[in-house]
């Protein structure tokens, strides 16, 4: 934003204004006052800084770029071309963990009083396909037992391999 020469309030409000990673650096800040966990605060900050990237870098909007510097000046649409970006080079579900990051991301914003309304507020939550996990049959299971080494630690391994959740490197 150029302001013109002579001063005014929203030039002097924009000019103190911080950068994407100084609202970045503030957000993570009041992340770890809540206590949110360091996992969720990089995930968060993770996905803001995507969002900056793709909007300089890969969006065709064109005032993409300035929201890309400020993220007071992201619009809906800009999330959505995010997600829908996310969706064909990721995920439906990694656009989703996205896409509550920038909820996050943008109530801290209104909190601190940066925007008057979320771009997110309008913006549909993905729906993820659920996907199945194959389990193996009674056959495998057999075969994977006949083949579990008969020693002291076999019944260990045996009931490790009967877990759900155990999945052998070479099944």
């Amino acid at each position: 934003m150029r302001c013109p020469s002579s001063t005014s309030t929203v030039c002097a409000k924009a000019s103190k204004r911080p950068t994407a990673p100084g609202f970045l650096k503030d957000w993570n800040r009041t992340l770890r006052v809540a206590n949110h966990l360091e996992a969720t605060r990089f995930n968060y900050l993770l996905a803001a800084d995507q969002l900056g990237k793709y909007l300089g870098e890969e969006s065709s909007d064109r005032d993409a770029e300035d929201a890309a510097q400020d993220p007071t000046e992201v619009t809906k649409a800009h999330c959505e071309s995010f997600q829908v970006w996310m969706i064909e080079t990721r995920s439906a579900s990694t656009a989703l963990n996205k896409h509550k990051a920038f909820q996050q991301f943008f109530k801290f914003l209104l909190d601190e009083e940066e925007i008057d309304r979320s771009p997110m507020a309008r913006v549909k939550q993905l729906q993820t396909p659920q996907k199945l996990v194959p389990i193996m049959g009674d056959d495998d299971t057999k075969k994977l037992l006949d083949n579990t080494n008969r020693t002291f630690m076999g019944p260990r391994d045996e009931a490790r391999h009967r877990q759900p959740s155990y999945r052998p490197e070479s099944v």
